[in-house]
């Protein structure tokens, strides 16, 4: 560690900065969250005693698979005039049903906060709307289900703070990332280093005897210091 100081000073500040300068680059990113209520209705009597009535929590989960399906996705962007792929659109959107509760959270990111608003409420109304459509086609089957109630507690408002970078965690996480990095090559460098440094270990590992130390001599300015034959009086000669 000591002979390898600088490395291990200097990888971690490195690091950080370079975490820091790409935190600063990337554009913000916002988080815009809507929170459902899934009521689910009880299911009518069924003639058939194999098939099980659906958990609430199979209910919420369905509709939070349907929340990304594509259908759904090209709807809502066709209304806000997006020329995003479904595909793309997903991955801004993630539907998380919370635990014990009919809840479903709906988060949507964005560059623009605006924009991840009404993607996050539009996206529920839509859903809404469509699992309206679906009850009313199932009404005349037989052992179908009332119709579920899907209520927004909590609509999507204009975040004023973006959820990431983050840029203190990023370089806090670089600077300890370096410095890990640091003391494992100092370790490496130090366990294929094959120099001999001491009189002991020349003895030991070569069985040889030192037999004199030539010492460095830094050469003066405009001479060449590294050829003692060209000063036979020189220390080094």
């Amino acid at each position: 560690i000591r002979s390898r100081l600088w490395m291990i000073v200097v990888c971690p500040i490195v690091a950080a900065l370079v975490a820091g300068i790409v935190s600063f680059l990337l554009p913000p990113v916002y988080e815009a969250q809507v929170s459902l209520l899934v009521r689910p209705a009880q299911p009518l009597a069924s003639t058939d005693p194999t098939v099980a009535a659906l958990t609430a929590d199979q209910i919420s989960r369905t509709y939070a698979s349907l929340m990304t399906q594509r259908p759904l996705l090209q709807s809502v962007s066709s209304e806000l005039g997006l020329s995003i792929r479904p595909e793309d659109l997903a991955k801004e959107i993630t539907v998380t049903p919370e635990p014990n509760t009919t809840i479903l959270d709906v988060a949507v990111k964005d560059t623009n906060p605006a924009l991840a608003r009404d993607l996050a409420n539009r996206l529920t109304a839509a859903l809404i709307a469509e699992v309206k459509g679906f009850e009313q086609q199932e009404t005349s089957l037989p052992n179908s289900r009332t119709g579920d109630n899907l209520l927004v507690v909590s609509p999507a408002v204009l975040p004023d703070r973006p959820v990431s970078p983050n840029k203190t965690l990023n370089v806090a996480i670089a600077f300890a990332a370096g410095l890990l990095l640091a003391l494992g090559l100092a370790f490496l460098l130090d366990y294929l280093d094959q120099s001999i440094k001491t009189d002991e270990e020349l003895t030991e590992r070569l069985g040889l005897i030192s037999m004199g130390h030539l010492s460095f001599v830094p050469s003066g300015k405009g001479k060449r210091g590294e050829l003692v034959a060209l000063d036979a009086q020189s220390h080094a000669s």
